[in-house]
């Protein structure tokens, strides 16, 4: 990857927040419409977006508890986070599978 896909990154996010404002903006005037099963329809989409960003957001960054540490080996897969355009490298924990992505010093 290049850093050229970190702007696609941004974009998509872009697109899904635009697409959350508009399911708010059209729950909103569903509700003052008198039309509740529409808006709470949109509500549901609005979560939905939500999550999808939320999870896109973390997807490479897995959070080290600090007796973790000593468990995950350095990995030779090396890539460059679209997010960042930081150099990344894979940590693995082979007794749980975790996969950690970590900046390449």
């Amino acid at each position: 990857m290049d850093r050229g896909s970190g702007t696609l990154t941004n974009v998509a996010r872009l697109g899904l927040g635009l697409l959350a404002a508009l399911a708010l903006f059209a729950a909103v005037v569903a509700f003052a419409a008198g039309i509740p099963l529409v808006g709470f329809e949109a509500l549901i989409g609005v979560a939905v977006l939500g999550v999808a960003a939320a999870y896109e957001h973390g997807r490479y960054r897995a959070a080290i508890r600090s007796g973790d540490a000593g468990r995950f080996r350095r990995t030779d897969e090396v890539f460059t986070d679209p997010t960042t355009g930081q150099r990344t490298r894979v940590w693995f924990d082979e007794s749980s599978g975790r996969r950690d992505y970590r900046p390449d010093a």
